[in-house]
């Protein structure tokens, strides 16, 4: 931890003074260094960057007043606070250590109390010197910075806003200084957030989920991403807002780069198709039947996975359109045929009105959605027979959940705070081989954000197995 106390250099040639200086300062609970000529003095200050320099004037070779100039010579040493410590009394003497840069002259033989106070004095007007340097330098830094900076009370009333903060949340540096912003109020204004992420945000544990803001895509906008990072300093919560659109729309691009892969693909793997179904295997070696017949299934399933692929490819990034929407009956039916598909046993859970509210998200999309949670409660069933129900709870007049569980097996918790991460596997020895391509919960949990929604994996509650819940905007202007 870094050491908090001022650090006071000592300079003289005397043994005796120094130990008195040093003797008569313990209670102010400095710390010392101590420097027996001028050439160890300046070689100290250069290497610790003392808090206060006590230079004694009378000293051979390089005196106190040579000391003090050749320190204010240095840029890097100039601000350093200096006291010389002289048995001259007389103008000139003081004069002359004035012109050399000193702050202040202490008269030998010391007055305790007097000594004390102009020491305490000094080192409480350099911490607040250095506390204003470091501010304007913090200053300078947020008024340039890409990044958004603001600083919140305990109450999250916003007290400071650099020019980028401003800009993404609306609002004026200038305005905080009149009016009262508090952050939550403010955020909620244009970007959505998934609760889970804010709970006691303001403190958060290391092992606490990244929190991000998203204002959703539009007709005349294109969605943002940002990433909000906390940081406590004394008694204020510094706030960094990060733009991480970019970052999010290159992973998008990869759906283009991956459609151009496709094509690539598709004409060699249509030509499998000539294996998969060969002459009669009659006039063929008894051996060589059996390794056409392996070549033939391997040639089908590699066929039917590389559709799978370029299908998910080819699709996903054409239903990414603002402003479409559905409702809960248009989705019944595709559910339905999914369930036959990947032969899951499904129950429906859609009460009116609930059920003609217009989401705010396309059905095909939502379909490919659910087809990757209902392979998942597939794969991880014990006996790959899993019962899933699917319903909704409307949350407010703007939201809407839906729920999808499944009576398959729980998840350590461990395993819940990590399943949304990319490139996550739940189980080590999980091959993926069930039919159709799914997304990744890592994909859908992007999708859903990128709507304004948010996600969430819980075990369920009084039985086995886990549950989603995908929170969607509802679509107020849509047609009716």
């Amino acid at each position: 931890m870094m050491n908090t106390e001022p650090l006071v250099l000592i300079v003289d040639d005397d043994e005796n003074g120094r130990d008195l200086l040093e003797s008569l300062l313990r209670r102010e609970k400095c710390r010392f260094l101590i420097a027996k000529d001028g050439a160890e003095a300046l070689r100290l200050t250069i290497e610790h960057l003392p808090d206060l320099i006590l230079l004694d004037v009378m000293m051979p070779e390089l005196d106190g007043y040579e000391v003090c100039r050749r320190i204010r010579a240095n840029p890097q040493l100039a601000e350093i606070p200096i006291i010389l410590l002289t048995a001259l009394n007389d103008k000139d003497s003081r004069l002359e250590g004035l012109e050399s840069g000193a702050d202040d002259f202490i008269t030998k033989p010391f007055d305790r109390l007097e000594l004390r106070s102009r020491v305490r004095s000094i080192l409480r007007l350099n911490r607040y010197r250095r506390l204003v340097g470091e501010r304007q330098k913090f200053q300078w830094v947020a008024e340039h910075t890409q990044e958004g900076y603001l600083l919140l009370d305990d109450n999250q009333k916003i007290c400071y806003v650099n020019p980028k903060a401003g800009d993404y949340l609306n609002i004026r540096p200038q305005d905080i200084e009149n009016n009262d912003f508090y952050f939550i109020d403010t955020i909620d204004k244009n970007y959505r957030r998934a609760p889970d992420e804010w709970n006691d945000w303001l403190h958060p544990l290391p092992n606490s989920p990244q929190r991000h803001l998203v204002r959703p895509e539009t007709s005349e906008a294109r969605e943002m991403w940002l990433q909000v990072d906390v940081f406590n300093v004394t008694s204020q919560h510094l706030v960094r807002l990060t733009n991480i659109s970019e970052q999010m729309r290159t992973m998008r691009q990869t759906w283009v780069f991956q459609d151009l892969v496709a094509h690539k693909l598709l004409t060699p793997v249509n030509g499998l198709a000539l294996i998969e179904h060969p002459p009669s295997l009659e006039t063929l070696p008894e051996e060589w039947q059996e390794y056409w017949e392996i070549a033939a299934f391997s040639a089908k399933r590699l066929r039917n996975q590389v559709s799978e692929i370029i299908h998910y490819m080819q699709h996903i990034p054409k239903l990414l359109k603002p402003g479409s929407f559905c409702t809960l009956h248009d989705l019944r039916s595709p559910l339905v045929k999914l369930a036959e598909e990947t032969k899951i046993l499904l129950r429906i859970s859609f009460v009116q009105p609930l059920e003609y509210l217009n989401i705010g998200a396309d059905v095909e999309l939502l379909s490919w959605i659910f087809r990757e949670l209902f392979t998942n409660a597939k794969k991880f069933h014990p006996t790959k027979s899993p019962e899933v129900t699917v319903f909704a709870e409307k949350i407010n007049n703007d939201k809407i959940t839906l729920i999808i569980s499944d009576n398959g097996r729980t998840l350590a918790q461990d395993e819940l705070s990590k399943i949304l991460k990319p490139y996550y596997q739940s189980e080590k020895y999980i091959t993926g081989e069930i039919a159709g391509m799914g997304l990744g919960l890592t994909a859908i949990n992007s999708l859903v954000r990128g709507l304004g929604g948010y996600c969430r994996v819980l075990n369920n509650f009084e039985s086995n197995g886990v549950r989603v819940e995908i929170t969607l905007p509802l679509e107020t202007n849509a047609r009716k």
